[in-house]
């Protein structure tokens, strides 16, 4: 499973009321394994294994369980506060707060800014680049990041640079599967990239279509039929375009 895929997790349910602090810190107290100087806290594995479950006790993906708590981490301590914990929580009650999440995922070191060093170390370690490589010196990546990687993105850049990005994704593959220069890719290219790179935009009924694409009487996807998935249009190209 993708690594933001996973984190989306964290905000699966973000339309909740918010709890009371009483009955908050009740919870906390529940999960969080550390007492010292009379504070409790949580560590990665209190909060993503026991408290979310999104891993069975005794995974071995300690790595990605560490990042996903980072994203509850606001300090960036290793552990997390129950003042984290409530902070978390008011997060859910954003429209915006899978993008929130991501965000602190990607901002390793808290200081409200991301880095590209930062986004690639973390993107690099999801299966969405390892199934599918990228090319990190992308126009994309050099329209946010500037050309010698020197910028960083706040909240809102990075948002609408993170859906730039699999756009700019999704034209990498389409470009390297197509070696032929063609503009046609096979129909199992078509369902790669769909599934590996837009899977986290299909919904049950079009993920179930693009498996069962195969079946279709055409043996390679042309442009104009991938537009049906907006899944060949790409923001930064139209925005020079215009330009």
């Amino acid at each position: 499973m993708l690594l933001l895929e996973k984190a989306s997790d964290l905000v699966s349910d973000p339309y909740v009321s918010r709890s009371k602090k009483d009955k908050l810190q009740e919870i906390f107290e529940k999960y969080a394994s550390i007492e010292e100087n009379g504070h409790k806290y949580m560590t990665p594995e209190d909060f993503v294994v026991k408290f979310l479950g999104l891993y069975e006790p005794g995974s071995s993906n300690t790595e990605v369980i560490h990042l996903l708590a980072s994203a509850v981490d606001y300090k960036k301590t290793g552990r997390i506060s129950f003042e984290d914990f409530e902070k978390f929580e008011g997060v859910l009650a954003y429209p915006d707060c899978l993008h929130r999440t991501i965000f602190q995922l990607f901002d390793a070191d808290g200081d409200g800014i991301v880095s590209f060093n930062e986004f690639k170390r973390i993107i690099s370690k999801s299966d969405l680049t390892k199934k599918i490589s990228y090319d990190f010196n992308s126009p994309v990546i050099q329209w946010y990041f500037g050309a010698n990687k020197e910028r960083s993105l706040n909240f809102p850049q990075f948002s609408k640079f993170l859906h730039d990005f699999y756009q700019s994704h999704t034209i990498q593959c389409f470009t390297n599967a197509d070696k032929g220069g063609t503009g046609y890719i096979s129909v199992s290219d078509f369902q790669n990239i769909m599934l590996n790179v837009k899977g986290h935009l299909l919904t049950p009924k079009v993920e179930s279509f693009v498996r069962d694409v195969s079946r279709l009487p055409f043996d390679h996807v042309p442009p104009q039929r991938q537009r049906l998935f907006s899944f060949v249009l790409d923001p930064y190209a139209r925005r020079n375009q215009k330009g």
